[in-house]
């Protein structure tokens, strides 16, 4: 293990950190209680990186979405931020602090087919309700959706895009770990949990097995996402889990009470070793693992986000099109949203051809359909601009045949 000082400078900002030398590939993401810290560890030889420098502010989630190169964070103070990993471009997106909102995001799991994040938002603990507390989903542009409602204090939470489901675990009153489809839809209870505080939860994608961490009884449990089998997997007595994370046959743990990690061997749970002993961690509360050789997708939405101006939702079997909170689909379409502006997939003498569907930024190829008429040589291709108007003028494009 490599136990070295942590290489950071500051940016012009001094709660901005900027890496050296961000590590690219198999590393984990970890929120340090202590500290209030974001810290980046490399999966291979265990070196710590700083990401985000120590404040006030108590952190929540934190995860890394590759497809664009940002991370993300959460705190208590419902404030939301994304920043390269190398430390630039540090912004807050104002989703959580819209007026009235009485919620703050608890935990986040990226969709690595499309770069959204998925995330749990948790209610004024001031409140005596949590009618606000829901699942949704936010596009690094600043757009999101509620999925669903109707939570008490929804904690912990995983995407599985090639199934089109997410899993999330719901504390307090009514504890259970539930499923429901990437776009909200047939939401439903996987098991009833007599404890209080199911937590954190990760997933097992060769083996389709959920682990998730119990906190009031000090266990780690498991539940084969057919719902065929589940029990306990091992117990830490007294030692307060709190982040859990499936990379390589393995489990990560953090706790309450250690200041490492504990790596833990599924197929014999009494193997474990310390990871990540480093003087300068603190209680990691959070635990997010990213690795290039694991990235489980829904293959429609990779593919220029299944041709959906806003979101592309993953679900079991395919894919469906959804607007961001208080849009809907334009009539008669099910992948426009009815405030996205698109070009004009009809022009005289002529139409765009598919696989082009006018959204702005597409480089697309026509074809001329009036008897009569033919493509213009010197125009081979048109672009769709941002006021949702052709790069070209449309009346150029067939030209008369002689």
């Amino acid at each position: 293990m490599c136990l070295r000082a942590l290489e950071i400078r500051y940016g012009p900002n001094v709660h901005q950190l900027i890496l050296r030398d961000p590590i690219k590939d198999d590393f984990m993401l970890v929120s340090d209680f202590s500290h209030n810290a974001i810290y980046q560890i490399s999966l291979t030889d265990q070196s710590v990186q700083g990401i985000k420098a120590q404040d006030r502010k108590v952190l929540t989630g934190v995860a890394y979405s590759p497809v664009n190169d940002l991370v993300i964070w959460g705190t208590e103070a419902s404030e939301l931020y994304i920043m390269h990993l190398n430390g630039t471009g540090k912004k807050m997106l104002p989703i959580f602090l819209s007026e009235g909102n009485r919620y703050y995001p608890k935990r986040f799991a990226v969709d690595y087919s499309t770069g959204n994040i998925y995330y749990t938002a948790t209610g004024d603990s001031n409140l005596k309700t949590r009618t606000e507390s829901h699942v949704g989903v936010l596009s690094l542009n600043g757009k999101y959706r509620v999925l669903f409602t109707g939570l008490d204090y929804p904690y912990g939470l995983a995407v599985y895009p090639s199934k089109g489901q997410l899993f999330y675990t719901n504390c307090r009153s009514n504890p259970h770990l539930g499923q429901a489809s990437m776009d909200g839809s047939q939401s439903s209870v996987l098991l009833n949990i007599s404890s209080d505080w199911p937590t954190e939860l990760t997933v097992d994608y060769k083996t389709d097995y959920l682990y998730w961490i119990n906190y009031l009884e000090d266990s780690i449990n498991y539940f084969k996402l057919d719902g065929t089998n589940h029990s306990t997997l091992t117990k830490y007595p007294n030692s307060n889990p709190l982040g859990i994370a499936f990379y390589q046959d393995y489990l990560f743990l953090s706790t309450k009470s250690y200041f490492h990690m504990i790596k833990l061997k599924i197929s014999n749970p009494n193997e474990t070793t310390e990871f990540a002993e480093h003087a300068e961690l603190g209680i990691i509360s959070v635990i997010n693992i990213y690795s290039s050789a694991v990235q489980n997708k829904n293959a429609l939405c990779s593919a220029d986000n299944g041709n959906c101006s806003t979101f592309c939702f993953p679900i079991p079997g395919g894919r469906v099109c959804g607007c961001e909170n208080g849009v809907e689909l334009k009539e008669g379409s099910s992948t426009d949203c009815s405030n996205v502006i698109t070009c004009p997939m009809e022009f005289i003498h002529g139409r765009v051809v598919s696989p082009c569907t006018g959204k702005i930024g597409q480089r697309c190829d026509y074809e001329c359909t009036e008897s009569g008429y033919k493509k213009n040589e010197v125009i081979p291709s048109i672009t769709c601009t941002a006021s949702g108007m052709w790069s070209r003028h449309t009346h150029c494009l067939c030209q008369r045949i002689p």
